[in-house]
């Protein structure tokens, strides 16, 4: 993990504590507000990660906020006649002027997965990102890891499927 940033990484569970999402709502840029409240996500993520730096600078005392991830955690379950595996679901990934924290969350996002001992974790990433995904070893697979042709599912607006197995798993549907 690249720790250049100096942000501190700090975990939530659902329900998520009032103050930390008020200094969201006041510190965040725009395009990462709308994220974090466009269709639901904050009331569908079941945890948060939110990377804060210590104030200090240029005499602020309070803490700033570097970036965050929403994180649903989707569990086994059968429906129909298809099994649907346990897996982490990335949402919201978004960073405010520190780059290298995005990496950092992800790979918070994923240690999270295999604590649950879940099989992968999937993302949607928008087409400048999807090289970034790909390097970190995410590929656009709706049938997850058991080998089968990449298949390339989404659009440039709403973003392309990707996923990435965790610990060996080999999962047999999406």
């Amino acid at each position: 993990m690249n720790r250049q940033h100096e942000c501190k990484i700090s975990e939530y569970n659902k329900p998520f504590p009032p103050n930390v999402l008020k200094d969201m709502r006041s510190q965040l840029p725009k395009d990462c507000q709308r994220a974090m409240y466009a269709r639901g996500r904050l009331s569908k993520a079941d945890h948060l990660y939110l990377a804060v730096r210590e104030g200090g600078r240029s005499g602020k005392t309070s803490d700033i906020i570097c970036g965050f991830a929403l994180l649903q955690q989707h569990k086994l379950n059968k429906k129909g006649n298809k099994l649907r595996y346990s897996y982490m679901y990335v949402d919201v990934l978004c960073s405010s002027n520190y780059p290298d924290v995005e990496g950092d969350l992800l790979f918070y996002a994923e240690e999270k997965a295999r604590r649950e001992s879940l099989g992968h974790i999937r993302l949607k990433a928008l087409p400048q990102d999807i090289s970034y995904y790909a390097y970190k070893g995410y590929t656009h697979n709706t049938v997850q890891c058991v080998g089968r042709k990449e298949t390339t599912v989404g659009n440039a607006t709403d973003g392309y499927r990707m996923s990435k197995c965790l610990h060996g798993a080999r999962m047999v549907t999406a």
